[in-house]
Order: structure tokens, then C-alpha cells, then sequence
């Protein structure tokens, strides 16, 4: 169960606050693979560097994001998440993404 809301009319045991970031950028996995190899090369504003391959760009979609906290606050040992929150975090100046954070209140709902 996830819940925005801080709590529910349930029996719960507390585990933990727990909080994720997420941050886009180059993925190297994709070095190998021959159909990348081919692709248009572009440049990296954000650390000026390059050029990279534009499969190797990767910005995590909140399914990801997602499952990924989940599966950590299972190996917590817990089957809900109350306050559950979800930012995007950008540059002030640029209003570009640096990064994105999950946040939530992890607990056993007996």
C-alpha cells in the first residue's frame, strides 16, 4: 500500500523514513551494443564532456523510481508506505533536472 496521506485507520509498526535520489545521466551499459555504436554522437552540457551516444542517456521514468523504492522498503521489511512524496529537483538557473527524490514513512501493516 501507498498512501500520501501521514496515516491510515490500520495497525501498523513503524520501520523507517526512507529517501531515494534519482539522478539522469550517461549510462556506459550501452558501450557494447553494435546498434548504438552507429547512432549520432552528441555532446554532455551538463559536465562538457564528450561526445556520448545518445542511447547512453538515461533519465529514470517514475516506474522505475518506483519500483525501485519499493523493493527497497521491502527488503526493510515493510508492505506500505505512508507520507509518500515525489520531487523533481532542477537548477535554479537553468531549470534543468538534477535530480528526482522519493520520500515516504515505511511500515508493517499487521
Amino acid at each position: 500500500m501507498i498512501s500520501p496521506l501521514s496515516t491510515i485507520a490500520a495497525e501498523y509498526r513503524p520501520i523507517a523514513t526512507i529517501s531515494i535520489e534519482f539522478t539522469p545521466g550517461f549510462d556506459v551499459t550501452y558501450l557494447n551494443d553494435e546498434a548504438v555504436k552507429k547512432e549520432e554522437k552528441t555532446f554532455d552540457d551538463l559536465y562538457h564532456s564528450g561526445p556520448h551516444l545518445k542511447k547512453q542517456w538515461h533519465k529514470p521514468t517514475s516506474d522505475e523510481m518506483l519500483d525501485k523504492f519499493v523493493e527497497y522498503a521491502k527488503s526493510l521489511g515493510a508492505n506500505g508506505l505512508l507520507d509518500y512524496q515525489a520531487e523533481v529537483i532542477r537548477d535554479l538557473k537553468t531549470n534543468i533536472v538534477q535530480y528526482y527524490r522519493l520520500t515516504a514513512f515505511a511500515v508493517h501493516i499487521d
